[in-house]
């Protein structure tokens, strides 16, 4: 079941608790009113036997607020029964967005691992390269650090460090062919 078809169906069950109570209230109402009535009579003097139709109308009151009291165990049994449905759905539809979140997490991880091994690669040949390069060698391998370090933490804070690596590169290389 949904989240939301079991909040449909906690509602509907609420609706039926809410319902009863309003019905149940009102009956009280009428047969405490009704009783109040019989009584003031009888204080007043009427002769109870003359009041047969008003005894029998609380009587009824009283049958219909007792059928509703029984009632009312079985619609709270479905409140119950509703609620947990519903708080089974919610837990389930919380799992199951775990789970896709994991699942996205993991297809992430792997690629975040693939791209750092290609990176570590690639900066491993890049100091490899700058050690072959007369006279550029710590400027170029200080380049590659820096780099490093504004993409990572925006330290040093050089705006020119995020320009492409080639770019940043070229000017290193052209001096090392002008020698």
């Amino acid at each position: 079941m949904t989240v939301l078809e079991a909040q449909a169906a906690y509602q509907s069950a609420a609706d039926r608790r809410n319902s009863l109570d309003a019905e149940l209230g009102n009956l009280r109402a009428d047969e405490s009113a009704l009783s109040d009535q019989i009584d003031r009579s009888i204080a007043d003097g009427a002769d109870p036997a003359t009041l047969a139709d008003s005894k029998a109308a609380r009587d009824a009151l009283r049958e219909q607020i007792s059928d509703l009291d029984g009632a009312s165990r079985f619609v709270d049994a479905d409140l119950a029964a509703a609620s947990i449905t519903l708080k089974a759905a919610q837990k389930a539809e919380r799992q199951a967005a775990l789970v896709a979140v994991i699942a996205d997490a993991r297809t992430a991880g792997a690629a975040y691992s693939d791209a750092l091994a290609a990176f570590l690669d690639a900066r491993n040949t890049m100091r490899a390269l700058a050690s072959k390069l007369p006279g550029q060698e710590s400027a170029v391998i200080q380049l590659i650090e820096d780099v490093i370090g504004y993409a990572l933490r925006q330290s040093p804070s050089n705006p020119a460090y995020g320009q492409p690596f080639s770019v940043l590169l070229e000017s290193y290389l052209s001096a090392t062919s002008a020698q």
